[in-house]
């Protein structure tokens, strides 16, 4: 492979393709920066692990299981010819380590015990390394913290290739200046300092360290000589092994990140890019849908003050069928989160992740990516499958996770507490009503009124409401209805049965269609989806909804705002009839509240009348 001297070194080689001749097809080009990759094709099937010290007690032997664990799924790994996707693990701070090492800088070692105490693990491309330790000393005090010691870690390459291609890896204790939040300081200075493309903050937390490589679980035990020192110690281990399906290895996408780690895809990656940043939290640069994850996940928390189970419920919410069974306040709290953020994270997705005292584990709604908990004397154990341990050391059968399960782990001092399901959902809902002091707003329109006319409300002329007051039939063409749409649904209503189809559709683009195309045939969702098993119809009607929400976002900031709102179940209005109705207005709106659904006419009593804006269109 030939190198091109006129390119800057970085963390790993660019790929690069050579031809004699012309290509049948244009070669996709590496976006530059840490490493070469191509960010839109990424899509996940890895293996997981976690273990939990049942007595809270900090061990040696903690992290080396979970080394072990990961070897033991090398076939989820994508290991082909000892070489693989990636692998990492991630620790609490090795505090007693840090007070070595503080020492040998002739610093206070005790400094290593301060909640204030900060470790960033940075991984940098070659250069001198005199310069590179001047440019991350000054952008870290520049972010709000006094650097205590910068360190070179202690690396072992097996060749001079991999000395080369790998990046360097750099151990910093800082300690955060007075007044601030260490968590919030480490979370802007790793947003702030990762638009840089040469640098890549593998973790900046003053609760955990992470370290990760690009190769096999087994490199990953080799490479790091920090793994054979006993003061390598750890209450709770988040360890991960990347399959990636049609990318290159890259030191970037190696998991866990700063808080998660997880096996699966997020097949609404733009949607949830959109909204984080509308939310304020800025998305990662040329980031996957697992690094965009972890960002909105930990942004939640550090912006709005969310702990993680709530962020994790909030980002991955219950199916709406769920929902609708719990207690009415309970409903009202996941109707406020969800007009905050939204069911944005969706797609097969077993998740492990960790923000200071608690570990939350999660299984996607339609449970397609494995999880499974064990139990041992000593030890809480979740992996992606049951063989990292054996049936002997079981107390328990192994417990497989129900689709849309979450279980919890809070440290304590010298304890672990376990937190199931509805304990989150109890703990969750505490929060939610200290946030409102107790009372939960709530919004009842009143009786409906007869004050608006629907030209009036839709702004009409009396021309053209007018010309509107026209036979139904002649109403079709405009909103795309064809005779056999209309004798389709007259039969679905006489006989009170649903149509039989799919999710999917096979027929051709709006654009090459031959036939009439209404507007929204001419967008198509753009997802991530790969091989997920086809589902049943009882499961698709339960956890695919077509349930909306109208109105403007609730906030959670250090004030509370929940601006009216409506909750639909179905994307439709009833109503809006210029000429007479077919039913009497109390009758329409107690059919249209069975349906779930709202009059046209009724929307004023949800949203003031200077907010409501009509698009002139098929009446015009």
């Amino acid at each position: 492979m030939k190198k091109d001297s006129q390119q800057p070194r970085t963390i790993s080689n660019i790929v690069r393709v050579t031809m004699q001749s012309k290509p049948s097809l244009p070669v996709l080009k590496p976006h530059e920066g840490l490493s070469g990759t191509f960010p839109s094709q990424e899509h996940d099937s890895c293996a997981v692990i976690s273990i939990l010290a049942r007595n809270g007690v900090a061990t040696h032997a903690t992290i080396q299981q979970a080394l072990s664990g990961l070897q033991m799924m090398e076939h989820r790994a994508g290991q082909i010819r000892n070489e693989g996707d990636g692998c990492g693990i991630q620790m609490d701070i090795p505090r007693n380590l840090w007070q070595r090492w503080l020492a040998r800088e002739d610093r206070d070692p005790s400094l290593a015990m301060d909640p204030r105490f900060v470790v960033a693990h940075v991984y940098t491309s070659h250069g001198a390394e005199s310069v590179i330790r001047e440019k991350l000393r000054k952008d870290f005090e520049k972010s709000g913290f006094e650097v205590l010691a910068l360190r070179k870690g202690q690396v072992l390459h097996h060749s001079s290739q991999t000395r080369e291609s790998e990046p360097l890896f750099w151990q910093i204790g800082l300690l955060a200046l007075p007044g601030r939040d260490p968590r919030s300081v480490s979370f802007w200075a790793k947003v702030a300092m990762e638009q840089e493309k040469e640098v890549h903050i593998g973790s900046l937390s003053p609760d955990v360290v992470v370290y990760k490589v690009k190769g096999t679980s087994y490199v990953l035990s080799d490479t790091f000589l920090d793994f054979q020192d006993p003061l390598l110690t750890s209450r709770v281990v988040l360890a991960h092994s990347r399959y990636s399906t049609n990318t290159l290895s890259v030191t970037e996408r190696v998991q866990p990140f700063s808080v998660l780690g997880h096996n699966g895809e997020i097949n609404t990656i733009d949607k949830l890019r959109r909204e984080s940043a509308m939310l304020g939290i800025p998305p990662v640069k040329g980031g996957s849908d697992s690094q965009d994850l972890d960002r909105t996940i930990e942004g939640l928390m550090v912006q709005f003050g969310f702990s993680l189970m709530e962020a994790m419920e909030i980002v991955f919410p219950p199916i709406t069928h769920i929902i609708s069974s719990l207690e009415e306040a309970k409903r009202q709290m996941y109707f406020l989160y969800r007009r905050f953020l939204g069911p944005l994270a969706q797609g097969p997705a077993a998740i492990i992740a960790r923000y200071g005292p608690e570990v939350v584990f999660s299984v996607d709604a339609l449970g397609l990516r494995p999880m499974w908990l064990f139990e041992t004397a000593d030890q809480i154990i979740v992996s992606s499958e049951r063989g990292v341990i054996r049936s002997a050391q079981m107390t328990s059968q192994p417990k497989p996770f129900a689709p849309g399960e979450k279980v919890g782990f809070v440290l304590d001092e010298g304890s672990l507490r376990t937190l199931s399901y509805p304990e989150i959902q109890d703990r969750l809902f505490d929060r939610f009503v200290e946030r409102f002091h107790p009372e939960i707003p709530s919004y009842t329109p009143p009786p409906g009124s007869d004050r608006l006319s629907v030209s009036e409300f839709l702004g009409l002329s009396a021309q053209a409401a007018a010309y509107a007051n026209r036979p139904v039939a002649s109403l079709w063409n405009p909103f795309g209805f064809s005779t056999d749409d209309h004798d389709m649904i007259h039969f679905f209503a006489q006989t009170s049965v649903e149509p039989i189809g799919s999710l999917g559709f096979d027929g051709p683009l709006a654009i090459l269609s031959k036939e009439r195309q209404n507007i929204p045939d001419y967008f198509k969702e753009s997802v991530a989806v790969v091989t997920n098993p086809a589902i049943d119809r009882e499961r698709e009607m339960e956890h695919f909804s077509p349930r909306i929400v109208l109105g403007p976002r609730s906030y959670f900031g250090e004030t509370v705002r929940t601006p009216r709102g409506l909750d639909l179940s179905m994307p439709i209005l009833a109503g809006g009839h210029l000429s007479e109705a077919p039913l009497d207005r109390k009758r329409y709106r107690e059919m249209a509240s069975r349906a779930g659904i709202q009059l046209l006419e009724d929307l004023p009593l949800f949203f003031p009348k200077e907010h409501i804006r009509t698009v002139s269109s098929t009446f015009s």
